[in-house]
């Protein structure tokens, strides 16, 4: 598995010849996509499965934008003291000189590799959804939804991109994992793990947040429950 779609914009783009700088190497680039074609078809031909983490780039974006939205996002008072604290110190503020570099960078990574994770899901190429939650501005949970936002946006339609998080997932556990139990559709002999929405997801992905319950383990909790049971933790 790749980790993080990003990584071939570095593996196409990258000069080891620059000595300026990584960063400053690497804000030379021009996005130039005539390589995607070849690349999806070395990637298609391997079999791997790609995790597209394209809410890593779209946070980075975000947060540097403007980062005391994410300190006041109400999500930030469940991800704990520890976090809290490392989030405060380590985000775009605190990079003086390089925000504006990394900025410049990310800006022009996202260009290429939007349209790289598209390519690979057109070609039928396992797209997973990732979101390296815990990274700043990352929130557990709220992070996914974000992520297949961003699929969307990538051009993804709404059915193939909660595919990444659903039956992909599993597909993939059954080919590396394949003592692991049976999940990602619902189907007999599946994990009973669910959420249940109260509007469709396939006619607009951020439906998915309108969540009306869940279903862990055969266990049906409601989202109103779930709310109290975050608070509790939360408080403790």
């Amino acid at each position: 598995m790749i980790a993080h779609s990003s990584i071939f914009y570095y593996k196409v783009y990258y000069d080891p010849s620059c000595t300026e700088g990584f960063w400053q190497c690497m804000l030379k680039i021009k996005p130039d996509f005539s390589p995607l074609d070849n690349l999806v078809d070395q990637i298609k031909n391997s079999g791997i499965f790609v995790t597209a983490n394209l809410s890593y780039l779209s946070t980075e974006q975000s947060n540097d934008d403007d980062w005391e939205a994410v300190i006041n996002d109400p999500e930030f008072k469940f991800i704990g003291p520890s976090l809290q604290s490392r989030w405060r110190v380590d985000n775009p503020i605190a990079r003086g000189n390089m925000r504006k570099i990394r900025r410049q960078e990310i800006d022009i990574q996202v260009e290429f590799v939007y349209e790289l994770v598209k390519r690979l899901n057109e070609r039928g190429v396992p797209v997973l959804a990732g979101t390296d939650a815990g990274v700043e501005g990352l929130f557990p949970g709220k992070s996914l939804h974000l992520e297949l936002h961003e699929l969307v946006v990538a051009g993804l339609k709404p059915i193939d991109a909660l595919k990444t998080a659903t039956s992909i997932p599993g597909d993939f556990f059954k080919k590396y994992v394949p003592r692991s139990r049976k999940m990602g559709r619902i189907q007999k002999g599946f994990a009973a793990d669910l959420v249940l929405l109260n509007a469709d997801p396939s006619a607009d992905i951020n439906n998915t947040q309108k969540i009306e319950g869940t279903m862990s383990q055969g266990v049906w909790h409601t989202a109103e429950s779930l709310d109290k049971l975050r608070l509790k933790e939360a408080n403790n």
